[in-house]
Formats: structure tokens, sequence, C-alpha cells
């Protein structure tokens, strides 16, 4: 089958899933209480969506609750916001417990042997250069990578991603990929926990660096990161390049970055944008500069259509983050109209 017939067909598919086309939504799925939205992170499992905003003069970190009704129409309601997060001998200015201008937010379900699992929420704290893990929001937060000072651990990370792989010695291994944009490079580091039956924080180390990979392009600036764990696919929105690569993750990867083996690279293709995520069969590209989401192919790359509208026609102005549950449904934050809105219905 040839790649423009491969293209065809998944617009196709795109337009008969309702991703053009629909029935008004709602406009703003956050009613006007996300004041410039960045970062999304949908917890599917416990139907919770995560709002990062860079608010007036602090960050903000949203918990809302998903509810769709018999007729298939997703609304929000707010359950919690958090602004001041992790200790003061963690960030720089101006102050403890601020977030500033957070990019990144991943909810992580994490599997532990012979005890309970435990929700886990990631934070990109781009401006004062962290990770931070919560339990809940609001809580007061866990400073697990970073300082508050852009240097070799962290310059200005803007997002996140993160899968749970196969047990090793019959003990689940959590990797997150982080993007830190400031030092252009992809930092891949395990989250585990010392005492998995007693310690209430995890612990954080590296695991392996894209300044190792073998790659056709030293990465320049990338901002938007994607992983499909079922494939071991990893996909790299390179902004300064103006390409998205496709890496294979050893397998399995745990194992394999303990002996130094690094992902391959796949292929690239030309794509403009920051924020990515997927689905079973697109990858979706943010692009805040042309007030547009792509929707490509992810197995071959080739643009199937760019999208200007939230379902309900209005359009989108500087859009700058994007998540999509286990429905398919995506959400974008729409950064200039201050919303979080919807892109497809399935």
């Amino acid at each position: 089958m040839s790649r423009s017939l491969c293209t065809l067909l998944g617009l196709v598919v795109l337009l008969i899933s309702g991703g053009l086309s629909g029935s008004p939504a709602s406009v703003d799925l956050c009613d006007g209480k996300c004041l410039g939205p960045t970062g999304l992170g949908v917890d599917s499992r416990n139907n919770i969506l995560y709002i990062l905003s860079t608010g007036s003069t602090e960050g903000i970190l949203q918990k809302w609750a998903l509810r769709t009704d018999n007729a298939g129409k997703v609304s929000l309601n707010l359950l919690s916001s958090c602004q001041r997060l992790g200790s003061g001998t963690e960030i720089g200015p101006p102050g403890p417990h601020v977030l500033l201008l957070p990019e990144g937010v991943f909810p992580l379900r994490f599997l532990r042997a012979f005890v309970a699992d435990q929700d886990l929420i990631l934070v990109a704290d781009s401006a004062n250069h962290r990770i931070l893990a919560l339990n809940d929001c609001p809580s007061s937060g866990t400073g697990i990578a970073g300082n508050g000072k852009p240097g070799p651990t962290f310059n200005s990370p803007t997002v996140l991603t993160a899968g749970v792989f196969t047990p090793l010695f019959d003990v689940f291994i959590h990797l997150i990929f982080v993007i830190d944009t400031g030092n252009s490079r992809v930092q891949v580091y395990e989250v585990y926990y010392m005492n998995p039956s007693g310690q209430k924080d995890p612990a954080f180390r590296l695991f392996s660096s894209s300044s190792d990979w073998q790659l056709p392009k030293r990465l320049d600036h990338p901002k938007g990161i994607a992983l499909v764990p079922d494939a071991n696919l990893l996909y790299i929105m390179d902004t300064g390049n103006g390409v998205v690569d496709v890496l294979q993750l050893p397998r399995p990867p745990v194992e394999s970055f303990f002996r130094g083996d690094q992902p391959k690279f796949v292929f690239s293709f030309p794509a403009e944008g920051t924020a990515i995520a997927t689905t079973r069969i697109y990858l979706y590209v943010v692009n805040p500069f042309g007030n547009s989401v792509q929707v490509y192919n992810r197995f071959t790359g080739h643009l199937v259509t760019t999208i200007t509208t939230a379902l309900d026609g209005s359009p989108l102005v500087s859009p700058r983050g994007i998540s999509v549950d286990d429905f398919g449904r995506v959400y974008v934050s729409d950064y200039g109209n201050n919303r979080v809105v919807l892109l497809t219905r399935n």
C-alpha cells in the first residue's frame, strides 16, 4: 500500500471518528477558571484531568473530575487547586514553594509488589528548573530533581512522559522521560522507592541521556515527547531542527539501559510545533505559532490534516499543551483563549 493511500485512509478514519466535525461541545471545559493553561495530564483510571496554568503571578496545578453524560458530552468539575508545592530549599526566587511557568504534568500509577499501588503526579516546574512528585493536589510535593537554578541537572524542563515496563526480578520498573529543553536533551530516569512497604516519597535516578544516543542530528531545544509503551516507541518534537524523531527503545528497556544499550533511530519527518501526543493511529503536534494542531500518521509521518478550531468551531489561539485519554479523546490547552477544549469526540 502506498504512503499516499495510507494518508488518505487515515483522513477517512479521522472524519468518521468525529475528529474534524461534530455537534457543538462545551467551548471551555474549565469554565473560565484557567488562566494561561499550559500542560495537561489525563488520569483515565480515576477520571481526572490535571491542568497546569501560568496564572497571573504564580503557576497553578488544578485537579478536575472528568464526566461524560449519556450523549457523550464531556464536562469538568474543579476538585482542587495547588499553587505552592515543594520545599523552599529546592527552588529559587521569588520565594518558597512557588510554581513558575510550569509546562508539563503526568499522572503515573506506581505499581508496587506486595503493597498497595500509589498514584503520583509528576510536574515539570520549568522556570524553577526542577521536577516535582506529588501524591495528590493539594499536597506539599517533593522535589525529586533540580534545585531552582539552570545547570547540568535541568535547564528549563518542559514536558515529561512515563511508562511502566517489563518487571525486573518481579519489581515493576517505572521510567520517566523528561525533555530538558535548555540543555537540548532528553533524560531518562527511574522513579523508585527505597523501602516499598514504608517509604512515603519516591526517589529519582538517571538511567540514560540523549547526549549518548546515536541520532542523525543533535537535539536542538526539543519541546515535546510522547511514549508508546506497547511498541517501545518514543516520539520527540525536536523544535530547533523542525522534525519529529521516532526512536525504538531497547527491549527490555531497563536491562538494556543497565548494559549501556541506547534507543535506535527509526526515522524523522518535518513538523512544526511543541507539545505532542499519540493515539493508536495518529500523532498530534501542537503548533502555538500557527494557532493549530497538526495531525500526522504516526507510522509514516505523513500529514493527515491541520486542526485550527475546537469541536464547536471556535478558533484556537496559541495552543500549548495536549493530552489523550484512554477513549482517544484529545484535550488541548488553548493558551491564548484561557481555556481547555476538546479536539475529537473519540
